[in-house]
């Protein structure tokens, strides 16, 4: 009897895709979660978005130190993985680069301005196209902030304004807040790279890049560097 059902029972079984969908399930692991386990807080029965407490982290897509990846590629590295649901990491994360991978969730200023919410729109190709249009215009302005999914991440860049004052392509920049020990240099440079490239899409020289920073900080972990910097530079 049970080498019958074992020879013909289980193989028509087999068949079925519910059969096949349960096995791999069960075989490949990917619904295990730990619900119950003392290492998860219970969130009081809350509805909310997103994984529960102990359930298995979907696999989204996450920027992290190499660009966009996957997160289940991140974790397959081996080390300790913080991710932030947008921004940038706390100052802490960034003492243990070698065992603290982090990546977040939200879009890289790339997509905002080329892919603006991943709808096709190129902000930057509309600023072009603008100034191009009227050499006079004082509207040629993007942003970075995508509120359809901008929550609890507001972008530190968010306004990019492109004028023609003499001819010269002039940038004119509003960031809530720049970190100048570990950020603002490199933001800097995109920013030049990005103004030259419009310059160079109109046949006009770059002009000024100003930029209004309403809270230039720099953290404590990078405090030292900073001061070895300016002491080399004086």
């Amino acid at each position: 009897m049970q080498r019958t059902v074992r020879n013909t029972v289980v193989p028509l079984a087999g068949r079925l895709a519910p059969v096949q969908r349960r096995t791999v399930r069960r075989i490949s692991h990917t619904g295990v979660a730990y619900p119950a386990s003392p290492l998860t807080r219970p969130d009081g029965g809350q509805r909310r978005s997103g994984p529960r407490p102990g359930a298995r982290v979907p696999d989204l897509e996450v920027t992290g130190c190499g660009g966009r990846t996957r997160l289940h590629e991140v974790l397959r590295l081996g080390r300790h993985v913080l991710m932030v649901p947008g921004g940038d990491p706390p100052p802490w994360a960034r003492r243990w680069p070698d065992q603290v991978v982090v990546v977040t969730t939200a879009d890289s200023y790339a997509t905002r301005l080329f892919d603006y919410e991943h709808s096709g729109r190129d902000q930057v190709a509309w600023v072009v196209d603008r100034l191009r249009r009227d050499p006079a215009t004082r509207s040629a302005a993007i942003t970075t902030f995508q509120p359809h999914t901008d929550t609890s991440y507001i972008p530190c860049v968010s306004l990019l304004d492109f004028w023609l004052p003499g001819g010269a392509v002039e940038l004119v920049v509003y960031a809530h807040s720049i970190d100048f020990g570990a950020k603002g240099f490199g933001n800097l440079v995109e920013l030049v790279a990005l103004q030259h490239h419009v310059a160079g899409q109109l046949g006009r020289p770059a002009g000024r890049l100003l930029m209004v920073v309403k809270s230039a900080h720099v953290y404590e972990t990078e405090r030292g560097y900073l001061q070895g910097v300016l002491a080399g530079a004086g």
